[in-house]
């Protein structure tokens, strides 16, 4: 019971923050048979995170089942710091004021 309960903590209140965003995308197969291949409806949804890490994009697939879960988790990354213009925004407001 208390792992059930604990579970269910971590799904409504990720405790993992993480970089990024999540995209959906629409696969082709390659199968020369499929529907796909002679224009017709791609599969999918697919999701996605991508980040950036040392430079480089990064892609990693999310499962349907933890898709809310990623989804919080990345909303508590951008909570997490000021965006930089509004960083900049305020030190140039800092700049300005007469009491400087």
């Amino acid at each position: 019971m208390a792992s059930a309960m604990a579970r269910e903590s971590e799904f409504l209140f990720p405790k993992q923050h993480l970089p990024g965003s999540v995209h959906i995308e629409w696969k082709r197969c390659g199968r020369p048979w499929c529907h796909c291949a002679s224009g017709g409806q791609l599969h999918g949804p697919y999701f996605y995170r991508r980040w950036r890490e040392n430079g480089r994009q990064k892609k990693q697939y999310v499962k349907l089942a933890d898709l809310w879960r990623t989804l919080e988790a990345i909303k508590l990354k951008r909570f997490e710091l000021p965006p930089m213009t509004a960083i900049k925004t305020s030190l140039d407001l800092a700049k300005r004021s007469p009491d400087s």
